[in-house]
């Protein structure tokens, strides 16, 4: 993943940070808002550079129904392969 030339370093700096969290044995992400914070980058800037990764195949984004039948929580799923070749 890391000598893919069609990511940014943002999105490396991305999928980094999910990586780091589960490794860490985490199932449960800190919110948009948090990850930002510890990325130190906007909101739009890591939605776009979030995109570019969903794009190339790396990252997949679950959403979980709360009992109410709302989404509650975003479950990611990093994969180490490129989509598209």
């Amino acid at each position: 993943m890391m000598s893919d030339r069609k990511l940014t370093v943002e999105a490396k700096a991305i999928y980094a940070y999910f990586a780091a969290c589960i490794g860490a044995g985490d199932t449960i992400f800190p919110k948009v808002g948090e990850i930002c914070k510890d990325l130190n980058m906007s909101e739009d800037r890591f939605r776009k550079h979030q995109k570019n990764l969903i794009e190339r195949g790396y990252l997949t984004i679950r959403k979980n129904a709360a009992a109410n039948g709302r989404y509650s929580t975003n479950v990611y799923v990093i994969q180490d392969r490129i989509a598209n070749g």
